[in-house]
């Protein structure tokens, strides 16, 4: 069979056939409406929002000693629900902002949107991390103070190349720094919106609903990434996992309760090395550990190193960098 011109196809008796037949002959399946805006929609978030390509070189995750020998040993960082942090109010001032553009940009389909946004996300998980461009940078009190036991604990120092392309790896987790400018999630949010509307409102009504709690998932994930401006000293950066199934979750006991959360994988190196700049072998994401200002930091370099030697690593010690600080914590040890 060939093509005799545009608009025309041939038979092998030369009869002319209708362009139509083109689809009756071949065995592609009918496209879904539904899916097929629900990949444009993904392309467009990916295109607007994930960008890794700004993420500093050098990561830093701030927590108590214990938990960063367990990080270590486990190969794993923990994941949390931000409705369960520190301060809820940081993310329910996002939704507020969220809710706003949707009220404005998607009044007809607002009240899904919101409800999947603001209601619901107990499967949406992160891992926090301090960005910068030198080990030296990352070492500040603000952090200390606020995420690493008062001084008194540890922080894990990740090259951020091998993290983001350890996720890449797995399609569950995104990387992005977070932003401290509420009027940058609004931009994104109306942009996203302005795109999606039209769309949304050519599927049938069912598939207009699943359409309308899809968005407001995704701008859910959009809303992890925006804090308050009193924040910017940290640089965070933040590993969300999008898709979680129930088995996932684990729970940690704390003073109050048991905290869900979710493991998220960090290929630690054998040959770590705290000049990570200038290792040509780096080996895995995580490089170093620092110990904090309050710390018998002697006692605590031998500690961590002897946690990396019972791993297997060549030079444990010179993978364990101490805090410059001159800070020493209230707190009795």
């Amino acid at each position: 069979m060939t093509i005799k011109s545009e608009g025309e196809k041939v038979g092998a008796a030369g009869e002319q056939l209708p362009m139509s037949a083109l689809a009756v002959s071949t065995d592609a399946p009918p496209i879904n409406p539904l899916q097929s805006f629900l990949d444009r929609f993904w392309l467009q978030l990916e295109s607007e929002f994930w960008n890794a390509s700004d993420t500093p070189p050098v990561l830093a995750h701030f927590t108590r000693l214990k938990t960063a020998q367990s990080i270590l040993q486990q190969g794993s960082i923990r994941q949390t629900n931000p409705r369960c942090g520190n301060d809820k109010q940081e993310i329910e001032r996002a939704y507020s902002v969220a809710q706003e553009c949707v009220n404005k940009y998607a009044p007809d389909f607002a009240d899904a949107i919101n409800w999947r946004m603001s209601y619901s996300g107990f499967e949406h998980y992160v891992a926090c991390f301090s960005g910068a461009n030198s080990t030296e940078e990352l070492d500040n009190l603000n952090s200390w103070q606020a995420y690493g036991d008062d001084g008194r604990g540890a922080a894990i120092i990740l090259n951020s190349q091998i993290l983001i392309g350890d996720i890449k790896s797995s399609s569950s987790n995104v990387i992005r720094r977070v932003s401290y400018d509420f009027s940058e999630l609004r931009e994104h949010v109306r942009r996203l919106l302005i795109w999606a509307v039209p769309i949304i409102s050519d599927l049938d009504e069912d598939s207009q609903l699943d359409a309308q709690l899809h968005v407001g998932a995704q701008i859910q994930n959009v809303c992890a990434y925006f804090k308050d401006e009193s924040f910017s000293y940290e640089n965070e950066v933040r590993v969300l996992r999008l898709d979680t199934n129930r088995s996932d979750i684990e729970f940690h006991e704390t003073d109050e309760f048991f905290l869900p959360f979710t493991k998220l994988p960090l290929s630690v190196g054998r040959t770590l090395n705290a000049d990570i700049f200038e290792n040509e072998q780096l080996t895995g994401a995580v490089q170093a550990c620092m110990v904090g200002p309050s710390l018998d930091q002697d006692r605590a370099t031998a500690v961590m190193a002897s946690t990396l030697f019972s791993l297997g690593h060549e030079d444990p010690r010179k993978a364990v960098l101490r805090s410059m600080k001159p800070y020493r914590s209230n707190r009795s040890s």
